[in-house]
């Protein structure tokens, strides 16, 4: 598969780079593949190398989607990063991460993660954003996933 690179950009300018597999890239859309390479939790969920994450970005949606699998293509959560200023490329997609973060587990249960990673001086515009962002994630989310189910590409 041709690689690409994820480039996500913090609130604080910070930049994170990610050598990501190309799934599949549209005008204004991409489905990338990146393999876990070391042990991480994220509120409990354990990932481990070898698990994998399928990620969606839209530069018309408030989010970016990572969904991951298991080494064993077993669907382990849906983790979605409030986003804005998604940009496609040959080459790279680069997202604008809000700090905000929801994960939906295999039970149906969904956490708002890094409340207090939100800088003090945010502005209300932006607070607004995320706060509607989060709202329609949490009141969608049947229907946001469910477009992806059907996706043979976008399964491990």
């Amino acid at each position: 598969m041709k690689s690409i690179i994820e480039r996500k950009i913090k609130l604080s300018g910070e930049t994170e780079d990610f050598q990501c597999e190309i799934i599949e890239i549209f005008p204004d859309k991409a489905i990338l593949k990146y393999t876990i390479e070391k042990e991480t939790s994220v509120a409990g969920l354990v990932l481990s190398p070898g698990d994998v994450t399928r990620a969606y970005y839209s530069e018309k949606e408030p989010y970016v989607l990572y969904r991951w699998f298991s080494k064993k293509s077993v669907f382990m959560g849906d983790y979605f990063n409030i986003a804005d200023s998604v940009k496609i490329s040959g080459d790279c997609v680069r997202w604008r991460d809000l700090e905000i973060d929801l994960l939906f587990l295999q039970n149906g249960t969904h956490l708002v993660l890094d409340e207090d990673k939100l800088p003090e001086n945010i502005s209300l515009e932006l607070k607004k954003y995320i706060d509607n962002a989060v709202d329609f994630i949490v009141r969608n989310y049947e229907s946001i996933v469910g477009e992806f189910d059907g996706i043979r590409l976008f399964r491990p």
